[in-house]
């Protein structure tokens, strides 16, 4: 779960087998929503007792419609408003169960003009939000700008290098993603300390995750030879003004230079043709767990006889 507001990782739910639909982890989220919260999240979250849980928390949802998803129309679209991205109209529909309406909520419409990834030319958003809160262009670009999520794992895999090829065990995987994810945590502390100073656009557009991760790799090791972890227990117990203003203070003295992102590059004359992998995939946590019940079979055979 992850808050664009913060650019901070609140909770992770992890699971061991890696074939698992993510829908099957659904009932461990609802516990993480609060009264008044704003989820954002892809169609393939959008099922009835997920948008039904979070209503009935007192929260709210902003979720691309699934195909699986029945709805009984309240009305005709309302008359379209031109976005940045497209054409926006919205109208109250049911959504349904077994033929039975269970949730009245706001079905926005948004007709693109550019195509999705997927060719898409139609977005349908889902929301319980009231109109009066957010109208149909703010629910949609709400539910267009939730990819800050897409760039948070791509700094997860690539800066912080939370997907290790070389760790089969299951649960190592999942330590070392956890471990990936407190120090994205601590990332986005640092970027929040230089945007303070030197200005949000600047440090959107110029400071490399990538770098700044590298730079802890690099210097840390140094850094407790000539200052030992003593001298670091001051900050454990400060409040978090105070600390606040210790980093606001050290965000003056960075080299900007040292953490600059690299140019891009020109966009390349021929398109990279995408690897269509044929071999077929296996989840580890399933073939452990098929060798232990091996294991344990053949030992309690062995005892019977």
């Amino acid at each position: 779960m992850y808050d664009p507001q913060l650019d901070l990782m609140t909770d992770i739910i992890p699971c061991e087998d890696g074939h698992a639909q993510e829908r099957s982890l659904l009932a461990q989220v609802l516990p993480l929503v609060g009264e008044g919260d704003v989820w954002i999240e892809d169609r393939n979250f959008c099922t009835v007792d997920f948008l039904l849980g979070v209503s009935q928390r007192g929260a709210y949802f902003v979720a691309r419609r699934h195909g699986n998803v029945t709805l009984e129309p309240q009305g005709k679209f309302g008359a379209e408003v031109e976005t940045e991205t497209g054409w926006v109209s919205e109208r109250k529909v049911w959504v349904c169960r077994a033929g039975e309406r269970v949730l009245s909520v706001r079905l926005v419409r948004v007709r693109l003009k550019q195509p999705t990834e997927d060719g898409d030319w139609e977005v349908e958003i889902l929301t319980n939000l009231p109109a009066a809160v957010a109208d149909a262009a703010t629910v949609a670009h709400l539910y267009l700008k939730r990819w800050k999520i897409e760039g948070a794992f791509h700094e997860l895999t690539m800066a912080l290098k939370c997907e290790l090829n070389t760790l089969g065990y299951p649960r190592a995987a999942l330590f070392a993603f956890a471990v990936a994810v407190a120090a994205y945590n601590v990332l986005a502390v640092l970027k929040a300390a230089l945007r303070a100073v030197h200005g949000e656009e600047k440090v959107q557009r110029e400071v490399s995750g990538y770098y700044v991760a590298l730079e802890w790799a690099m210097v840390y090791a140094g850094m407790m030879i000539a200052l030992p972890a003593e001298q670091w227990e001051v900050f454990g117990p400060m409040s978090a003004q105070r600390l606040a203003k210790y980093l606001r203070s050290w965000a003056t003295k960075i080299d900007m230079e040292k953490i600059k992102k690299a140019p891009p590059r020109k966009p390349t004359k021929h398109k990279t043709q995408r690897i269509q992998d044929q071999s077929p995939h296996l989840s580890t946590a399933r073939l452990l767990a098929e060798a232990k019940n091996g294991r344990q079979r053949n030992t309690k055979r062995q005892n019977q006889e």
